[in-house]
């Protein structure tokens, strides 16, 4: 018969072979981060707010927003990442009580949701107290109403790039735990059934952490590599894994630089213009090109990059439409172009030439 003392090595064989980095069930325990804790320091200053909107009026705005996602984003993407590898590490390393298997998801929905709160206020006080000023001034935005669509548009575009995608990840955390809890209970009364102890039990145990990384490698590649966002279904039937501090890092940068091309259109819609021209904004080298941003800037009309507000504009001047440009990647991360509206004259004589 199998010793109390091999049913303690199985509820604890975790800490014995699994090849995870940190330590997790102690004295029959888990350990839950506390997310007022992890994120205390994490509200944006006044002081910072006050400096990146001296950068963002210097003309420096890729700085601002630079050093904002450095200090604001960064950091604590990274706590709750590192803190979600070591949940999913504690799941995997045997079976829990039932309340700890609770308490260890319900802290995953706490810390989505503090970290989740945390970013969009951050956002909220970036854009509206250091960024949108100096944007309406240059595009000549003087209309409260305008203003108000142009931040609410930019609020959306974010909601839908960053919360919906930390809803997502929360909601395959907790498929990933669950279904490690439910192996280890099946698990569990498979040894009950062998009645086998010392190396035997070692080796079925052995066996089973290699089964389980077989049959589920998003699962390790979340706990390992820190790979816990999953995309949709692509084209092809397939989805790839990705860190989700960098897909967070990467949909905040691109909502903030799309700020201003979001006041442009915005304001060229209700103007009812027909076009706006496509230019380079920042002058920085970048590593590679995109192929549709050097397609645009060479492919000119009356001496100008354009792109159609409407699918009637885009089929008259033979365009494309702002929505196709950034169908095939402009406007992306890291993109150095935007958008901003032609002048009266430009446009009288572009109708012009195609009438």
């Amino acid at each position: 018969m199998r010793t109390e003392q091999d049913q303690i090595l199985w509820f604890q064989f975790g800490a014995l072979l699994s090849k995870a980095k940190m330590p997790t069930l102690e004295n029959n325990s888990i350990r839950i981060k506390d997310p007022q804790v992890l994120f205390k320091d994490g509200s944006i200053s006044e002081k910072d707010l006050k400096h990146y909107k001296k950068l963002v009026d210097s003309g420096e705005q890729e700085q601002a927003i630079d050093e904002y996602i450095e200090k604001y984003v960064t950091p604590y993407i990274e706590e709750y990442q590192t803190t979600i590898q070591n949940y999913i590490s504690q799941a995997e390393s045997g079976q829990l009580k039932r309340q700890d298997s609770h308490n260890l998801e319900k802290s995953v929905i706490l810390l989505t949701l503090a970290f989740v709160s945390l970013n969009t206020k951050n956002f909220e006080s970036f854009v509206s107290e250091s960024l949108s000023e100096k944007i309406f001034i240059d595009n000549m935005i003087k209309s409260a109403s305008l203003k108000k669509m142009i931040l609410d548009q930019t609020l959306s575009q974010f909601n839908q790039l960053t919360q919906n995608t930390m809803l997502e990840t929360q909601s395959n955390v907790l498929n990933h735990i669950r279904t490690l809890q439910r192996e280890m209970i099946v698990e569990n009364q498979k040894i009950s059934s062998l009645d086998i102890i010392g190396s035997k039990l070692s080796e079925e145990i052995e066996l089973f952490k290699k089964s389980l990384r077989k049959k589920y490698p998003d699962i390790y590649m979340a706990m390992e590599e820190g790979k816990i966002l999953k995309s949709s279904i692509m084209a092809d039937g397939t989805s790839r894994n990705f860190k989700l501090k960098n897909y967070t890092e990467m949909s905040v940068r691109t909502t903030l630089l799309n700020v201003d091309r979001t006041a442009v259109e915005v304001d060229a819609k209700v103007s009812n213009d027909e076009v706006v021209e496509f230019y380079l904004r920042d002058h920085r080298t970048v590593k590679d090109a995109r192929e549709i941003c050097m397609y645009l800037l060479g492919d000119k009309v009356n001496g100008k990059s354009l792109l159609a507000l409407t699918e009637e504009a885009a089929s008259t001047y033979g365009i494309m439409t702002i929505a196709e440009a950034r169908g095939q990647g402009a406007f992306g991360s890291y993109c150095r172009h935007s958008i901003k509206r032609v002048s009266n004259q430009f446009m009288k004589s572009l109708k012009g030439e195609y009438a």
